[in-house]
């Protein structure tokens, strides 16, 4: 469970996602497959037998793809052209890892994102930032900003995006806490 990028223009920062297919670009856990990216539906064996046991319906949460890859995606552009060339929903850089490594080990496990960057919202002006100092504090950030006056008003639309994200991502799991076994 984690935040992600959108692919497509109707998903909005908050909205979660049950990942049931992951592709994966240029990720490889322990061993290559012959396609490099290949599409993988975790669904099979875990979440599907939990949530069989459910009281609440299996429809929670809005099924999806997506793509893990090992880099940030943070423009526009790019985000639409992955999501049209692996046909997915929704971008990340753990999911596709994690279940690889779970499924090995035969431990039952699932994915669902909450999209914090929409697919329109350009980060790529924060991108030296985030290489530099990978979790700046407020104000290495604000020290960014004023050096870089362009991105004061997308910053807003990060910050606002951020916290959908972060209300989305707690009413995803109290919804999980509601309808899985207590037995867990």
């Amino acid at each position: 469970m984690g935040f992600c990028a959108a692919a497509r223009s109707d998903l909005s920062s908050g909205e979660a996602v049950l990942l049931d297919q992951i592709r994966c670009e240029e990720i490889a856990v322990e061993e290559r497959t012959e396609d490099p990216r290949p599409t993988r539906n975790f669904l099979k064996r875990s979440i599907e037998e939990l949530l069989s046991e459910a009281e609440r319906p299996k429809e929670v949460f809005p099924r999806g793809a997506g793509l893990t890859i090992g880099r940030l995606v943070a423009d526009p552009e790019e985000k639409y052209g992955l999501g049209e060339e692996y046909s997915v929903d929704v971008i990340d850089m753990e999911s596709g890892v994690v279940l690889q490594i779970a499924e090995k080990k035969g431990i039952p496990c699932v994915a669902i994102r909450v999209v914090l960057d929409e697919a329109e919202l350009d980060l790529s002006g924060f991108f030296p930032l985030f290489v530099r100092d990978r979790e700046p504090s407020a104000r290495q950030f604000s020290a960014y900003l004023l050096r870089h006056p362009r991105l004061i008003v997308p910053a807003f639309r990060l910050l606002r995006s951020y916290r959908r994200a972060a209300v989305g991502l707690a009413r995803a799991v109290r919804m999980l806490e509601e309808i899985l076994p207590s037995s867990l």
